[in-house]
This record gives structure tokens, sequence and C-alpha cells, in this order.
């Protein structure tokens, strides 16, 4: 399984320990990243989570019409075949697209016949499409290892301020904000679709606020001076 150590030589992550270590004020996205540093360094990390610019990117309303998605690259091969079956099950009844990575063609990965690929896309470029396209639903197979389980939601608050619901194998941060892969089918057709995704949006307006975390920030700077 993937995991940090894999892409740095052992030299450079003993220097970024030593670092966190040296550092009198460490911060990171999730409490599971936090145990991580606790366990490797002794320090303890205040947890910021990754948040949404609400004045950039505004709530967007529900798109009945619009896609369900899978979004990432190359470096998701294994999320996707750990949720291989659970996807290629979704795929016989809705139409997916593939943003930035295609894993029919590429390896393939999935046996799906009948889906489209949308080529990697600058992030800006990736953000306006995703704002203007509205998918309904974004799908996050994720393989369950220490990596994963110290992952943010990303994607869930990406798709949620697109106006769209997140499902998942519910690993990591994603047990709490999305629902599971099982459900799908149900959740798109169920008329309370958007009262589903009314209560995301206000969940993301309360607790993920980038102004409310650029707050607290401001604030832990401040009291380092």
């Amino acid at each position: 399984s993937y995991t940090i150590k894999s892409s740095f030589p052992p030299s450079i992550m003993a220097t970024i320990e030593e670092h966190i270590k040296a550092s009198d004020l460490v911060t990171c996205s999730t409490k599971g990243l936090a145990e991580v540093i606790k366990e490797k360094t002794g320090k303890e990390a205040q947890v910021i989570p990754n948040a949404w610019d609400l004045k950039r990117y505004p709530l967007q309303p529900h798109n009945e019409q619009g896609a369900v998605i899978w979004r990432g690259s190359s470096t998701h091969k294994s999320d996707l075949r750990t949720c291989r079956t659970e996807i290629e099950e979704i795929a016989k009844h809705t139409k997916l697209q593939f943003w930035g990575y295609d894993p029919v063609k590429e390896r393939p990965l999935l046996q799906i016949k009948d889906y489209e690929f949308v080529k990697p896309l600058d992030v800006m470029q990736y953000f306006k499409k995703l704002m203007t396209d509205r998918p309904k639903a974004v799908l996050v197979p994720l393989t369950d290892n220490k990596f994963n389980q110290s992952k943010s939601n990303i994607a869930w608050l990406e798709i949620t301020a697109a106006g769209g619901v997140c499902f998942s194998n519910l690993v990591g941060e994603f047990k709490d904000v999305s629902y599971d892969f099982n459900v799908i089918e149900e959740m798109l057709l169920n008329e309370k679709i958007k009262e589903f995704v009314a209560n995301n949006q206000y969940n993301l307006w309360g607790n993920y606020s980038l102004a409310k975390w650029n707050d607290l920030r401001a604030s832990l700077l401040k009291g380092l001076i």
C-alpha cells in the first residue's frame, strides 16, 4: 500500500521529523495525521481542517441532471482496485465520468463499457468545471490504510459546494460525512436528495468555512509572538 515513506528517502523523512520536533507550533488537517505526528515526534499538533472559500466559490444548488464522477490521478490505482466490485456495479445503472485518470482504458483496472473520460485539468480549470457542471455525486473509493485514514475529506468539500453528494466505502474522515456506496441508487432517486444536500452544505458552512479557520490560524500565530 502507498505510504509517504515510499516516496522519500530515510534522510528526508528524518529531516522532516526533526523540523517538526523543533517547531513551536505544528498544525495539520486531520485527527489521524495528528496521531501520526504525535507517535513519530512526540509533538501535539493543532488540527485545522481543510476548508472551503465560500466567497470565491459560493454553494451551488443540486443539479439533478449532473453526472456521477470519480476524480483523481493514477496514484489512486490501489483505491480503485479496493472498490472495483462496487464501482462496476454502480456503472451498470449509472453512466460514470472519470476526471483526471482513465482506469478503464489505461490499465484496465475496471471493466466498464459505457463511461466518459475527462482529461486532467489545471487546478483552477478543475474548480471552474466543478462549479459549472455541478456533478450530482462523487465516488471516493479508499484502501483502508494509515495514509487514507489520515486523509482530509477534500472530495466531500468539493462535491458539497457544487451541490452534490459524496459516496465512499467510509474510511477515515469520510465515515462522518459521506454515504455508503451501497445506497447510491436509492439516494439519487430519493425525492429528499435536495434536503440531504442542504444538510451537508449547512455542515460545510458552519464547520468548514475558510474564513473561520483562518481566524484560528491568525490567533495561533499571534500566540507565538
